[in-house]
């Protein structure tokens, strides 16, 4: 009996509290006309009218129904839309299982799995005689209500949740239900086959049917909400990938929210998701009074096609965590976004867990460089809460002055605040890691055609050291002038282990913060330059002379036998480079002698000085001009 699909099946199970209204005017509607599906209605009506399922209806209410078609030339269903009496019913505050949490309690390593269907699971479920007049439906042969459950009330899936809840009781040591999908999991087959006896008899305890040709028994690998499980990993479907790939290319707000939706639902699979995406999204978020604005681009082509791509080459899959490995997450942040992978090294192999990418919004965009890394960290952990809480996870950042945010104040309120409000995880140690070493949350932060991924960070810091004698080789101390003042280590206090730009011995490179004043001291030797804005005395030395203005006050100064008192008082050469005597304020009585920039320099040193991401940043004007 428990397999018998031959009939519509009721069980003895009456759920209540599905249909709590605020005082109101029954509302009630005109049917539908719709004279291509008038016979497969009248067959619905029959169908249900035999199978004790629905009667006849003296009800104030009034609901139209109407036929949905399904594929393969199957017969349709009824769907009756409540959408007015849903706006008068009280909400059932009871959750459904987060979709996420139910693939993770998957993952505790189970080699056998089976998944349960129940056959019209709502019209099993009898509802009480004093609430089958709000369901009341109207077609063009009648007016009729339902004795069961039926599909569409809004507190329908909280109470049929609840009773599933009831009925699975007592096997919820090894058995999950989401509304009428039940997965039994076991860690042997011998085990496995107990656990199904128990199932059964749970649902035969209250007359429940299932739907044989959707039940999957005794199997490794087990499809549960659009996700392939087994005892090690989690993938998407096939069918859920290719239902995507299916779709056309929106040209309208409405299939564009339907793309992003579609996809985001496994961004989780996808590095570099939202970086790809940020296109679609800038024109998806518009209100109802903007939607005419909306207008798709070969930009948006494009990141649609990209999206595509990722899904049909990307290797879609996560691993479940070991309990018995430590987790470790390694972040970063962009100028536009924030990135990071949550991985395990399990007996040598590594083990990816979860990806994250989130763009950052325009105030955040703004942020200092040790600003961004800390909240990329607070991002991921919150993203990653449910993996990470209640285990040791170990955090790797290339950006050392953080790394030291857990163990002492920090003059910074926002990283402070991240630092506040990450200790309820069990942190082993911030680690810092170099550039290199962090692809994958590079990646994750900034998209491939990025501009800031060149001038920002520096495409060199990246790769490999350059072997050509062409080029200048980023293995070796930087010399120049912007690279020194924007990068060396501002120590306050010598740190064993670690070196000055100053020093020319490149063996010393730190991996990890160890230093009590790590915050302003554990910078390892720069052995990179951060930008393209690259210039040394040399080349200042030869854009001055490049420069007509300058060459005017050179000239006037080497050849004049009385040169100006104005002109001497305020400039002077210094190994072939002109300098000017400044003052930072007016009312300054401290002359400054700094280089005298020529205009073809101008935008390198400003960049260099505002924009870099390692020392760059606007923090005041008084501050920035003290800093140029």
């Amino acid at each position: 009996q428990l397999f018998d699909n031959s009939r519509h099946n009721i069980s003895n199970i009456v759920v209540e509290n599905v249909f709590n209204t605020v005082p109101h005017s029954p509302p009630s509607f005109r049917p539908h006309r719709n004279p291509h599906h008038r016979e497969e209605t009248q067959r619905l009506i029959d169908e249900f009218l035999e199978a004790g399922m629905i009667q006849e209806s003296n009800s104030p209410y009034a609901a139209p129904a109407f036929i949905v078609p399904r594929k393969d030339n199957r017969p349709g269903r009824l769907v009756v839309d409540y959408r007015a009496l849903n706006k008068i019913t009280i909400p059932d505050a009871s959750p459904l299982p987060h979709m996420e949490d139910l693939l993770q309690e998957l993952g505790k390593g189970y080699k056998y799995f089976s998944r349960l269907d129940l056959k019209s699971g709502y019209h099993q479920f009898r509802i009480p005689t004093a609430d089958r007049p709000k369901t009341a439906f109207v077609v063009s042969q009648g007016h009729y209500e339902f004795r069961v459950l039926s599909m569409g009330p809004q507190n329908a899936p909280a109470a049929f949740q609840k009773t599933m809840y009831a009925v699975m009781k007592s096997c919820r040591e090894f058995c999950h239900v989401f509304l009428d999908d039940i997965i039994i999991c076991s860690k042997s087959f011998d085990e496995h086959i107990n656990h199904l006896k128990l199932a059964f008899e749970a649902l035969a305890k209250q007359k429940l049917v299932l739907n044989a040709s959707k039940c999957e028994l005794a199997v490794q690998q087990v499809v549960v909400l659009g996700h392939t499980v087994s005892d090690t990993t989690i993938a998407p479907t096939t069918d859920a990938i290719q239902a995507i790939l299916d779709l056309k290319e929106p040209r309208t707000l409405k299939e564009t929210n339907k793309f992003l939706g579609g996809i985001a639902y496994y961004r989780k699979f996808v590095p570099h998701f939202s970086h790809i995406a940020a296109p679609i999204h800038r024109i998806s978020n518009l209100t109802k009074d903007r939607k005419h604005l909306f207008k798709w681009t070969v930009e948006h082509s494009n990141a649609f096609h990209a999206l595509k791509h990722l899904l049909t080459t990307a290797p879609l899959f996560l691993h479940f965590p070991v309990d018995d490995f430590p987790l470790h997450l390694a972040t970063d942040a962009s100028g536009t976004a924030t990135g990071g992978v949550l991985f395990q090294d399990v007996n040598g192999e590594r083990h990816n867990l979860f990806y994250h990418s989130k763009v950052l919004s325009p105030i955040e965009q703004k942020y200092s460089v040790p600003e961004k890394e800390a909240l990329a960290i607070y991002h991921c952990l919150q993203r990653m809460r449910t993996l990470v809480l209640g285990r040791t996870v170990y955090i790797h950042t290339d950006h050392c002055p953080i790394c030291g945010m857990l163990r002492k104040p920090v003059n910074n309120r926002r990283i402070e605040r991240v630092a506040n409000l990450i200790q309820e995880y069990r942190i082993a140690e911030m680690k810092h890691i170099n550039g290199k070493s962090n692809c994958l949350a590079d990646y994750l932060s900034r998209p491939s055609d990025d501009p800031l991924f060149d001038v920002d960070y520096g495409l060199e810091s990246k790769l490999p050291c350059s072997t050509s004698s062409n080029l200048p080789n980023p293995c070796q101390p930087s010399k120049n002038i912007v690279a020194y003042m924007t990068l060396r280590p501002r120590q306050k206090i010598p740190a064993p282990g670690i070196s000055s730009l100053d020093q020319d011995d490149d063996s010393s490179d730190v991996t990890s913060c160890t230093s009590e004043d790590s915050f302003i001291t554990c910078s390892p030797l720069i052995t990179t330059t951060p930008s393209p804005n690259v210039f040394d005395s040399n080349q200042l030395s030869h854009e001055q002379a490049q420069d007509p203005a300058i060459n005017r006050i050179i000239s006037q100064l080497n050849h004049s036998t009385h040169p100006d008192s104005t002109l001497s008082s305020s400039f002077i050469i210094k190994s072939g480079i002109l300098h000017k005597f400044i003052t930072l304020t007016p009312k300054s009585k401290r002359r400054l002698c700094v280089p005298y920039l020529p205009s073809s320099m101008i935008r390198s040193l400003l960049t260099a000085i505002h924009d870099d991401p390692f020392q760059g940043g606007h923090f005041s004007i008084d501050k920035m001009m003290s800093k140029i």
